[in-house]
């Protein structure tokens, strides 16, 4: 009787312990899959499926991941990671363990590369807001004084010669605030707050500040945009992007009405929105076009090197891409993202473009 009883209560604590496991594998956000020897597939996960497409027990890995049976049946099992396209066409990571179990299955573990990038970014992000908050205070006060001091000196106007030294450090002092604002931009690009913005609206009201403020001829610059057709962005970092690329088009184009464009057309079926700004002048060149979005690199004496790097930031920070697309002249950019209306709660109530 006693024997009975232990091998009763074992009975029911494997069986605590299965179900238990089995819960833990089902809310697990990796895609989980056991393997037999012979490849089939003995269990799964829901997300796995998800990743995947429906797995039924017992049927053939190689019908679903021929990429994963093959890794199995010829190299045996490995713990290396292997990036392939899922079902959805996301791309996934793939870990391969083996188990202890006396009859030889194997472990596959599913993760979405995607949400691993989104776990960088965010971990960059938090790095990036302290970075930026130790710049505010270690260098813009000391920049201020610098200055300031340089107006002082030429208030006292000696010569010639110090007032082009004075004029060489007004000009490197300005220079480095904008470096230093460039920088503290990127900090506040995880604050997007994301709505569907009509873009014959906004491309319009973006058309008249720019022209005001850098006073040009509203004829340099053509919009064109299908009414109805929006775009999800945060309105004021759509702003800061677009003053960024048609400010560099205005300044490589040659002049001219019509000199710069930009265009909005919805693309995939209407799901997805391309905002073009394109310019006629000289187009990027071959070398530049391999560093354009990397951090300090400019063409422009003036330039902080930021612009670019900044504007596709704040567009990945909105759901959406950034491209310098192939041109037989003048440049071509590209913003890609959603065309669906989004509804979002506005921070503190405020909405400023930059």
């Amino acid at each position: 009787m006693i024997n009975e009883e232990l091998a009763r209560q074992r009975g029911e604590s494997l069986e605590n312990q299965s179900r238990i496991s089995q819960r833990v594998i089902e809310r697990m956000q990796d895609g989980v899959l056991v393997i037999d020897r012979d490849g089939c597939v003995q269990r799964c996960n829901p997300i796995a499926e998800t990743m995947l497409g429906p797995l039924p027990v017992g049927s053939r890995l190689a019908q679903h991941a021929p990429l994963l049976a093959d890794i199995l049946t010829k190299q045996g099992v490995i713990v290396d990671e292997i990036e392939f396209s899922g079902a959805g066409g996301q791309m996934l990571q793939a870990r391969f363990e083996k188990t202890a179990s006396s009859t030889g299955e194997s472990l596959i573990f599913l993760e979405d590369v995607g949400r691993i990038r989104a776990q960088a970014q965010q971990l960059k992000l938090a790095s990036l807001g302290r970075l930026t908050a130790s710049i505010a205070h270690e260098i813009r006060n000391p920049l201020s004084a610098i200055g300031h001091a340089g107006e002082l000196l030429r208030e006292e106007r000696r010569g010639e010669m110090q007032d082009r030294l004075l004029h060489i450090l007004g000009d490197n002092v300005a220079r480095l605030d904008r470096i230093v604002a460039d920088v503290l931009e990127l900090g506040r690009r995880d604050r997007a707050q994301v709505e569907g913005l009509l873009l014959s609206e906004v491309c319009a009201q973006f058309l008249e500040n720019f022209m005001v403020t850098e006073g040009l001829d509203s004829r340099l610059l053509q919009v064109e945009s299908a009414e109805g057709l929006s775009l999800c962005f945060d309105r004021s970092h759509l702003q800061q992007v677009l003053w960024n690329l048609v400010s560099n088009a205005v300044r490589h184009s040659q002049g001219k009405p019509g000199s710069v464009r930009l265009s909005a057309t919805a693309v995939a079926g209407g799901e997805r929105v391309e905002l073009h700004v394109l310019d006629d002048g000289p187009g990027v060149s071959a070398e530049a076009r391999e560093q354009i979005f990397e951090p300090f690199f400019t063409t422009h004496h003036k330039g902080t090197g930021l612009g670019l790097f900044i504007a596709r930031e704040l567009c990945e920070a909105n759901g959406a891409s950034l491209e310098l697309l192939p041109s037989e002249s003048g440049g071509h950019f590209v913003i890609t993202g959603r065309a669906e209306p989004c509804q979002h709660p506005v921070a503190n109530g405020v909405r400023a473009a930059n």
